[in-house]
């Protein structure tokens, strides 16, 4: 419907409006919505032993939720940056960081040094947290889950300073979208990994991860 929404209402091709930043956001966002439905769904229909315990996960819950909306936030950005990159290419790397503090650009163009400032943050909290859950449990399945974010967050880092450089050619934005779902992916799997794991585990591990 989103998707259809940008077509109807004419919000598309060369519409450089907010209501087209807004519509494109909310699209990578419920994007982002469905990937975890799926993640989760095969993860739960291949994992029957484990228990997603919600209420009982405490700090570690609510750390798995900040980073969830963070992520979906540094992504809805990408998504508005990905947009003026398109609609205002930049013929060089100069030219682009003068379209950066030129006041007459269009608001798509200013809100492009956004996206990698929140994102090196985003970043550095994903592997914070996969780090410190990592060596808080002796589960291998959540070691294993956590060590595959971690590289996944540093590839799409790489991506994203690489296009910069290379003025964001559409080809390496797809790739960059591409990563951008597979950290999401890896992120889901993390949560649901150390969430669904046995009670007996979590009242060893979770005293731990609330410590100092």
């Amino acid at each position: 419907m989103l998707g259809a929404g940008l077509v109807l209402l004419k919000i598309a091709a060369q519409n450089a409006s907010v209501d087209r930043a807004i519509a494109v956001s909310l699209h990578l966002v419920n994007a982002f919505l469905l990937l975890a439905s799926l993640t989760l769904t095969a993860w739960w229909a291949t994992t029957c032993s484990s228990r997603f315990r919600l209420r009982a996960a405490g700090s570690v819950r609510l750390a798995f939720l900040v980073v969830a909306v963070g992520t979906a936030i540094i992504g809805a950005s990408g998504a508005v940056v990905a947009l003026g990159d398109t609609l205002f290419p930049a013929g060089s790397l100069a030219e682009g960081l003068c379209q950066d503090v030129d006041p007459t650009v269009s608001f798509l163009i200013r809100l492009r040094a956004v996206h990698p400032a929140t994102a090196v943050v985003g970043g550095l909290g994903l592997a914070a947290l996969a780090s410190r859950v990592s060596q808080r449990t002796d589960s291998p399945e959540v070691k294993h889950a956590a060590g595959r974010l971690t590289p996944i967050v540093f590839v799409q880092r790489l991506t994203g300073i690489t296009e910069v450089f290379l003025l964001a050619p559409v080809l390496l934005q797809l790739v960059h979208l591409l990563l951008a779902d597979l950290v999401w992916i890896a992120q889901k799997l993390l949560a649901a990994t150390r969430l669904g794991i046995s009670e007996e585990m979590a009242r060893a591990v979770e005293p731990a991860l609330v410590g100092p």
